[in-house]
């Protein structure tokens, strides 16, 4: 009997069980799911989408700070027909000097002449077929820019600019070949204005004349001839620049004392070939005759795309006519044809 009723209770049991786990499969199955949560409008922003990764934009190409460089973003910019950006280069400028540009014909910015003194840049351009007035006939002629500055760590500005025949511009380099705007004190202000382009980062492909001057005064003979020519420049030429070399005078040769211990560049001659750089130098006699100033000729050269190398010096200081050379690199006529 009393097994009766344990096989009894036992089966209720599984009853109880069985019943217990259908009921809870079932209600596995018809158990919805959650729902996915909606995601708020408010959300949806610009910046919650998924966009396609932006390239960075490219870096502004800084403003020209050389005197030779803003000259030629200048007559760029008249070329172009930009006139208004044209005249923020300068606070003296009209439409009289962009219109007189314009109606000169002028077709490309090739530089032939740079003539330097402390407060003022004379830039000049090649020979060109150019109109003086919008009712000439093209003549031979160059494109002039004057710019200023107030100071020596002052920006250059374009002061003036105009079409000038062969008279005309060789009289506008003289003013600069005389010193006329070069500053009566010298010293510091000068100086500083003689390293403007390499403080600031910038350096003209014409530099390594300067820097070669630099090294044969300091005797660093080595390193000077790094930067010629391979057999150009001989050992002696190095000398004679450090000594002064002069041609007779009147069949007396005159001892040179001592001399300016770095020349001012003066003058930069540009043709398809080759750049001159014009140093001004000051030698000092034996005879206690005042100093004589006169002009120190280094020729660059390069082949291909390699670099500017000194190519010649010429150290005859004295007698030594800066005009000719300006004639040379003036009177080369170059095809005014834009250059593709």
């Amino acid at each position: 009997m009393w097994l009766s009723k344990w096989k009894w209770a036992l089966a209720c049991c599984g009853a109880l069980a069985l019943t217990a786990g259908g009921a809870l499969a079932v209600a596995a199955r018809v158990a919805p799911r959650a729902p996915t949560p909606m995601v708020e409008p408010a959300l949806l922003s610009a910046g919650h989408k998924l966009e396609r990764p932006r390239r960075s934009p490219e870096p502004k190409k800084p403003p020209p700070e050389t005197a030779w460089d803003i000259a030629t973003e200048y007559l760029s910019l008249v070329i172009d027909d930009k006139p208004d950006r044209a005249l923020k280069l300068g606070d003296t400028l009209t439409e009289r000097h962009v219109k007189e540009l314009q109606a000169s014909g002028l077709k490309r910015v090739k530089l032939a002449t740079i003539v330097i003194n402390d407060s003022r840049v004379l830039v000049v351009t090649e020979r060109a077929n150019l109109k003086r007035r919008p009712d000439a006939e093209p003549a031979d002629g160059y494109v002039t820019v004057t710019l200023e500055r107030a100071d020596a760590a002052g920006a250059w500005r374009v002061r003036e600019s105009g079409v000038a025949d062969e008279a005309e511009a060789f009289e506008l380099i003289g003013d600069y070949l005389d010193g006329k705007f070069n500053r009566e004190s010298g010293g510091a202000e000068v100086d500083e204005y003689r390293k403007p382009e390499q403080a600031r980062g910038s350096r003209p492909v014409w530099a390594v004349a300067e820097e070669f001057l630099r090294l044969a005064l300091a005797e660093k003979n080595a390193d000077a001839r790094k930067l010629t020519v391979p057999e150009a420049v001989p050992e002696n030429a190095l000398g004679q620049i450090r000594k002064g070399s002069l041609p007779p005078e009147r069949g007396r040769v005159r001892k040179v004392e001592s001399c300016d211990t770095m020349p001012h560049p003066v003058a930069i001659l540009i043709t398809d070939t080759q750049i001159e750089v014009a140093f001004r130098r000051t030698l000092f006699f034996d005879d206690g005759l005042s100093g004589s100033t006169g002009y120190l000729f280094v020729t660059l050269t390069k082949k291909g795309a390699g670099p500017w190398q000194v190519k010649a010096v010429d150290s005859r200081f004295e007698g030594l006519d800066i005009g000719a050379r300006l004639v040379q690199c003036l009177g080369a006529r170059i095809d005014a044809k834009p250059e593709k």
